[in-house]
C-alpha cells in the first residue's frame, strides 16, 4: 500500500511539473510578445529563450501525440523563430500544424510558420499558408495576414503581386508597405501621395531607405523630390541624409551613370558610415570603368583625391592602384615586340576582367596584344577570349581567324583535334600568368 502511495505520488508530482513547465512556456511567450511590441528588444529575446527551455521541457515529458506536447512543439517553434533559428522552428511549427486539431493558436501558428518559411526560402508555401487567413472574419487577423504576406512579396521582388494584395489594406504599416510596391513598379508618384503626410508629420519610424530604393529603381524626378522633402524633416541628421543618398545610389543600381551621380554627392559629404560604404563603392565602379592607359592615370589621381580622408575607401583603392600602377609600368616599359610581353599583355588583360571588373580594358589590352606582337601564338586566343567580352564583334573577330589563324591549336582543340603545340602554349601561360600573380599579390599585400 504504502509502495502504491509512493508511485502515484511520484507520478503526480511528475504531471505537476510538466503542466508548471508548459504553463511557464505560455506566460514567458505572452510577455515576449508584449516586450515586442514596446520594443523591449533585449528583455524579449531573454523571455523567448526562456520560453523555448520551458517547452522543451514540457515536449520532453509528454507522451508524443498528446494535445498538450503538440502546444508544447508550437509554443517552442515560436520561440526559436523570434530567436533567428527558423531552421529548426519550421520543423516544429510544420509538426504542430499536422498535428493539431480545432485549437485556438492555430491561426497565431499559421502567420508564424509563414514567417519562417519565407525566411528559409519557401515563398510560396508562405503565401498559401497566408491566404486563408485573408479571408477570416477577425480583422486584426486579417491585417497581419495581409502585411505579412505584401511584406514577403517585396522580399522577393514580386512586385505586382504585392500591389494587388495591398491595394485594399487602410492599417498604417499596410499603405506604407503599398507605396513601396508602387514605387517598384514605377508609379512614384502614387507612392508620394502616400508618404507624403508621414513625411510632414515627421514620422522617422519608417524605413525611408526603402522606399528611396524603390523609388531610385526607375528614372524619375520624385527621387530627388523625395531626398529633399526627407532633408527638411525635423532633427534629421547629416548621417541619416548620407544614409538615403546610399539607398538612392542602390536603388538606381542597373543605371550606372545615375547610381554614379548619387555615389559623387555622397563622397562630397562629412565622413559618416554610409559615405564611407559610398566612397568605397564609388571607387569599385570608378576602376571598372577604365578602358586604355589615359583613362588609368586619371582614374588613379581621382581614386587617391576621393580615399584621401577615408580609412576604408583609402584601403580598397589603394589595392586596386597597385594593380593598376603595375599596368602602367609594363606598358611604359614594355616596347612592342619585346620577348614574353604578349604574355604580359594577356596577365594584365586577365586582371583588368577579373580583379578591376573592366571587360573593356581587357579587350584593350588583348587588342593591343594583337597590334604590338602580331606573330604571337597567343593571338588566336585573345581573338577568341574578345568574342565574349565584345558579343557585337563577334563575326569580324570569327571571320579573322578562320583568314588568319586556321593554323592555329586554338582552333585545332575547338575542333577537338589533338595538337602538341597547345599543350606547351598553355604550359609556358599558365607558368607565366602564375609566377606574375605571386609576384603582384606580394606587392598589393605590402
Amino acid at each position: 500500500m504504502t509502495r502504491t502511495l509512493a508511485t502515484l505520488l511520484l507520478v503526480l508530482l511528475a504531471g505537476c511539473g510538466w503542466s508548471n513547465s508548459l504553463y511557464h512556456a505560455r506566460r514567458l511567450s505572452a510577455s515576449a510578445l508584449k516586450a515586442e511590441r514596446e520594443e523591449r528588444s533585449f528583455e524579449a529575446g531573454s523571455m523567448w529563450g526562456q520560453a523555448a527551455v520551458k517547452a522543451d521541457s514540457a515536449r520532453a515529458r509528454s507522451k508524443p501525440q498528446s494535445d498538450d506536447a503538440i502546444e508544447a512543439r508550437w509554443l517552442r517553434g515560436r520561440a526559436l523563430a523570434h530567436l533567428g533559428s527558423c531552421t529548426e522552428a519550421v520543423v516544429l511549427l510544420d509538426e504542430a500544424r499536422i498535428m493539431a486539431g480545432d485549437v485556438d493558436w492555430r491561426d497565431d501558428l499559421a502567420l508564424e510558420l509563414a514567417r519562417c518559411k519565407s525566411t528559409v526560402g519557401g515563398i510560396d508555401e508562405a503565401i498559401e499558408l497566408i491566404t486563408p487567413l485573408l479571408q477570416s472574419p477577425d480583422n486584426s487577423l486579417r491585417d497581419q495576414a495581409r502585411n505579412l504576406g505584401g511584406r514577403i512579396l517585396l522580399r522577393a521582388e514580386r512586385w505586382g503581386e504585392a500591389e494587388r494584395l495591398l491595394a485594399d489594406d487602410e492599417t498604417s504599416s499596410g499603405r506604407w508597405l503599398y507605396a513601396v510596391a508602387l514605387a517598384r513598379l514605377g508609379r512614384a508618384d502614387e507612392a508620394m501621395a502616400i508618404v507624403t503626410p508621414m513625411i510632414e508629420s515627421g514620422d522617422r519610424s519608417r524605413d525611408w531607405p526603402q522606399l528611396v530604393r524603390a523609388v531610385a529603381s526607375h528614372p524619375t524626378v520624385q527621387v530627388d523630390t523625395l531626398l529633399s522633402r526627407l532633408g527638411k524633416m525635423p532633427l534629421v541628421s547629416d548621417t541619416l541624409r548620407a544614409e538615403w543618398l546610399m539607398a538612392a545610389a542602390e536603388g538606381a543600381g542597373a543605371d550606372r551613370a545615375r547610381s554614379r551621380s548619387y555615389l559623387e554627392s555622397l563622397a562630397r559629404m562629412r565622413p559618416a558610415p554610409a559615405v564611407s560604404r559610398g566612397r568605397s563603392q564609388l571607387v569599385t565602379m570608378m576602376f571598372s570603368e577604365i578602358h586604355d592607359d589615359e583613362s588609368m592615370r586619371s582614374t588613379l589621381a581621382r581614386v587617391a583625391e576621393i580615399s584621401r580622408e577615408d580609412a576604408v575607401s583609402m584601403m580598397m583603392g589603394s589595392r586596386l592602384s597597385r594593380w593598376t600602377s603595375a599596368m602602367l609600368a609594363d606598358i611604359d616599359s614594355i616596347p612592342p615586340g619585346a620577348e614574353e610581353g604578349d604574355l604580359a599583355m594577356f596577365h594584365h588583360a586577365s586582371i583588368a576582367n577579373d580583379t578591376l571588373g573592366s571587360p573593356q580594358l581587357a579587350s584593350w589590352f588583348l587588342q593591343k596584344l594583337e597590334r604590338d606582337w602580331p606573330e604571337s601564338p597567343y593571338v588566336a586566343k585573345a581573338l577568341l577570349w574578345r568574342i565574349t567580352l565584345e558579343p557585337d564583334s563577334a563575326d569580324a573577330f570569327r571571320e579573322r581567324l578562320a583568314l588568319d589563324h586556321a593554323d592555329s591549336p586554338y582552333l585545332a582543340w575547338i575542333r577537338g583535334v589533338e595538337d602538341p603545340r597547345f599543350a606547351e602554349l598553355e604550359y609556358t601561360l599558365d607558368f607565366y600568368l602564375g609566377d606574375r600573380l605571386a609576384g603582384n599579390s606580394a606587392e598589393v599585400v605590402q
